[in-house]
């Protein structure tokens, strides 16, 4: 039997009041500005604090996935860039470097990351006042250069959530922008233009381990309607969780995720406990990106390929039947 939906309501200002209060919670739309300095001080925040920001761009059987991460002492860079017709990826460039490799920003209504090191340059960036974010890539036989347009797209996803061990993350999930742009591999240029993209953005002080299982969909429902989809396991859980169809976001329960850690290519069950989500994930190639390095140990699997299954929404049940997308298992100690 299906549970009530959550009730999202409008995001605030910030995530924290003026009564120096968290506002925990899941809301529709994005904060104007995440400033974290009053829950740590600089010891605090040098250990605890973690950001990230993450691009799918979907265009046709051409995944590409990018992000730019700030591990607090450590930072890292990648690009993925998967073909689902021959089941591989095509692109696999990432990178890893100290904190100052890393420039993060986020001021009232603006926002950027720019990773840079030898073997790869990153960077996300929204100006102040805009709707649209700018994403650049350059690296060995690839380079990206996007723009994602928010201004027609369904509201973001934004949690709050406590965190055990640590103190509180923010996440926000957005889906279904419009693409303008390119990707260069090698000699081939491929355009993006009409492309699908989502993106999730977070800032955390965050617990010493942090573990967590992740799904995203991209594409276009067995209706033609365009749809988006954010599941997780652990971490934030159901507070992120949410599908992205009919020009709204709607919350979803969190996710149980069923599959083999050791065979991550075979197939993935996602569900939840109350029926509203049926989900099937088929690989068709993965990531990897283990690392030991003392204070820093990663286990990063990242599979793409296609979602199969229902997702039952208030007003009508969503068919998905082959929806590019990503599934996650990761477990971080930073």
């Amino acid at each position: 039997m299906l549970s009530m939906p959550r009730v999202l309501t409008e995001v605030p200002d910030a995530p924290i009041g003026p009564d120096g209060l968290v506002r925990y919670g899941s809301y529709r739309g994005s904060f104007r500005r995440i400033d974290l300095r009053p829950l740590a001080g600089p010891l605090g925040r040098t250990l605890r604090r973690k950001r990230w920001f993450y691009v799918l761009i979907v265009q046709g059987p051409t995944i590409v996935s990018v992000a730019a991460v700030d591990a607090a002492y450590a930072a890292h860079g990648f690009v993925h860039v998967y073909d689902a017709r021959s089941k591989s990826f095509v692109v696999d460039r990432s990178a890893l470097g100290l904190r100052t490799a890393l420039r993060v920003g986020d001021l009232e209504g603006a926002r950027f990351l720019r990773f840079a090191t030898r073997k790869l340059h990153v960077s996300i960036e929204t100006p102040r006042g805009s709707s649209c974010t700018t994403v650049r890539v350059e690296g060995k036989g690839i380079t990206v250069s996007a723009e994602l347009e928010s201004a027609e797209a369904p509201p973001a996803i934004t949690a709050v959530a406590r965190i055990p061990g640590g103190v509180v993350n923010v996440t926000e999930k957005r889906a279904l922008l419009a693409v303008r742009g390119s990707v260069k591999i090698a000699d081939s240029t491929h355009s993006l233009d009409g492309a699908l993209a989502a993106y999730d953005a977070t800032h955390g002080l965050l617990a010493r381990r942090t573990r967590w299982h992740w799904g995203f969909a991209l594409g276009r429902d067995q209706e033609g309607a365009p749809f988006g989809l954010n599941l997780v396991e652990g971490f934030v859980g159901e507070a992120e969780c949410a599908a992205f169809a009919d020009g709204d976001v709607h919350a979803l329960p969190e996710a149980r995720f069923s599959f083999d850690a050791r065979r991550p290519l075979e197939p993935w069950t996602v569900t939840s406990r109350d029926g509203s989500v049926e989900l099937r994930f088929v690989p068709g190639a993965v990531v990897r990106d283990e690392r030991n390095l003392g204070l820093l140990r990663t286990r990063f699997v990242q599979p793409s390929g296609a979602w199969h299954g229902t997702v039952r929404l208030p007003h009508r049940t969503v068919q998905l039947d082959g929806v590019p997308g990503v599934a996650e298992d990761q477990d971080l100690l930073w």
